[in-house]
């Protein structure tokens, strides 16, 4: 019996990766700006939160939320730069993180302040982030959650541009909201200016003895003003407000 031979050419499997395509303009924008955005104020103000002990808005939020619920609106907002070829180099965030979510299975909007971008400023971020996500919770009739770190207003920021948001402001948080849907208020570091407003303006509001303050103005804002030196806690924290 005589051997067989193959005559079938013999074929070898490719060791070569698939060629990919050069992404986008576009993706390639859209991955920089989510990266700018996942970044908050920088690697260094994100250490110093942890330093005190504290958690960041995004890791706050993802503690909050349900496992894979959570939705964010306007995650791109914020001031960008770019070069003299109209190139995005850099963007720093708003500092106010909103989108919805479900709390044990119930559908919540929620807002977080990120301290780690100017901390915290009102005056650093865009108001109709949060403006809208109050607005958001009235129309779809869910309750209304926030997650309060701020050190109140900035009166440089102020002084730049000539002009305060009062009264403007009065219309971030509707009033109907109260009359309407449940809304929470977590104060979870300093909760100075508007942020204090923020706070009280709610049906339960909830503050962590020892890293919780609640004040229109703090004690560097009381010395200069009525000569009296009070630390944070003695001004606006948890004991003064739980009496």
């Amino acid at each position: 019996m005589s051997d067989s031979i193959d005559e079938r050419p013999a074929t070898h499997e490719s060791t070569t990766e698939p060629h990919k395509p050069e992404p986008l303009w576009w993706e390639t924008e859209i991955a920089a700006r989510t990266a700018y955005a996942l970044g908050m104020g920088g690697q260094e103000n994100i250490e110093r939160q942890h330093q005190r002990g504290q958690l960041t808005a995004r890791e706050r939020v993802d503690k909050f939320v349900d496992e894979d619920t959570w939705r964010e609106v306007g995650m791109f907002t914020g001031k960008g730069e770019y070069d003299v070829e109209h190139r995005l180099t850099s963007v720093t965030p708003a500092n106010v993180i909103v989108g919805t979510g479900r709390v044990d299975g119930r559908e919540v909007a929620l807002c977080a302040e990120d301290f780690t971008v100017r901390g915290g400023s009102s005056e650093s971020t865009s108001p109709d982030k949060w403006q809208y996500i109050e607005r958001f919770a009235l129309q779809y009739r869910i309750p209304m959650v926030r997650l309060i770190e701020t050190a109140g207003g900035s009166i440089n920021i102020l002084k730049q541009s000539g002009a305060t948001k009062i009264p403007g402001y009065s219309n971030g948080a509707p009033p109907t909201n109260l009359g309407t849907i449940p809304v929470v208020a977590i104060a979870l570091g300093a909760a100075a200016g508007f942020g204090a407003v923020r706070v009280v303006r709610s049906h339960f509001s909830v503050m962590v003895a020892g890293s919780s303050y609640v004040f229109a103005g703090g004690p560097a804002v009381v010395k200069p003003g009525v000569g009296q030196e009070i630390d944070k806690e003695e001004l606006g924290g948890a004991s003064v407000h739980a009496r």
